[in-house]
C-alpha cells in the first residue's frame, strides 16, 4: 500500500472492512452502521492511506496483543465511533442554563427553580451512562420501541429499566429535596 500498490489496498480492504463492520455493530444502532463504517475507512484511508502507513506497530494476529495491526484498527474505530456517536447526540444533555434573577421576576421563585434544577442534576449525574441516555431519548420523543431498537432490547425492558431509573430519581430527590419529594 506504502507503494501505491492498488491489489495491496484492495486485500486489505477485504480482509478489515468486515471486521471494522463487526466491531462498529455492537456501539451503535443499526441503521447508523454503514455510515459509521464508512466515517472509519474513510479516516484510515484519507491522505493516502497516511493514518495507516504510520503505524509502527508489530503485526501479530489477534486483537489482544496491543501491538497488532487488529488492535490498533479495532482502537482507531472504537475512538472514530465514540466520536461519531457524541456528533450525532450532542442534543442529549442540554439542560439549558437556569433562569436569571432579573427585576419584576420573583427572586424567592426563581432560587427555588434554581435549587430544584441543581438537585435533578445531582441526582441525574449518580445514574448510569446508558440509563441517562435511555431517559432523555425517551423525553426528547422517543418511543419505546425506537429505544428498544437501538439498544437491541425489546420495548418491555426499556420500560422496565425506566421505571427502575425513575424510582433511583425520586429515592435521591426525596434526600436532596424533601420538601418537593418527600415520603409526607
Amino acid at each position: 500500500m506504502q507503494e501505491g500498490d492498488p491489489g495491496a489496498f484492495q486485500e486489505f480492504a477485504r480482509t478489515w472492512y468486515p471486521r471494522i463492520v463487526e466491531w462498529i455493530a455492537p456501539r451503535t444502532s443499526h441503521d447508523k452502521v454503514m455510515d459509521y463504517a464508512q466515517e472509519v475507512w474513510v479516516h484510515l484511508t484519507k491522505d493516502g492511506c497516511r493514518n495507516l502507513i504510520g503505524w509502527r506497530g508489530l503485526y501479530v494476529e489477534g486483537d489482544s496483543n496491543p501491538h497488532s495491526l487488529a488492535a490498533y484498527l479495532k482502537t482507531v474505530t472504537v475512538r472514530k465511533v465514540i466520536d461519531l456517536h457524541k456528533a450525532d447526540n450532542k442534543h442529549w444533555l442540554d439542560f439549558g442554563d437556569p433562569p436569571d434573577i432579573k427585576s419584576g421576576e420573583n427572586p424567592p421563585e426563581t432560587i427555588e427553580d434554581d435549587q430544584i434544577r441543581i438537585g435533578f442534576r445531582e441526582c441525574f449525574s449518580e445514574l448510569p451512562r446508558l440509563d441517562k441516555r435511555m431517559l432523555i431519548m425517551k423525553w426528547n420523543g422517543r418511543s419505546d420501541e425506537a429505544i428498544g431498537q437501538f439498544y437491541r432490547k425489546t420495548a418491555n425492558n426499556i420500560r422496565q429499566r425506566r421505571y427502575q431509573m425513575i424510582l433511583k430519581l425520586r429515592e435521591c430527590l426525596s434526600v436532596k429535596l424533601p420538601a418537593y419529594f418527600g415520603h409526607d
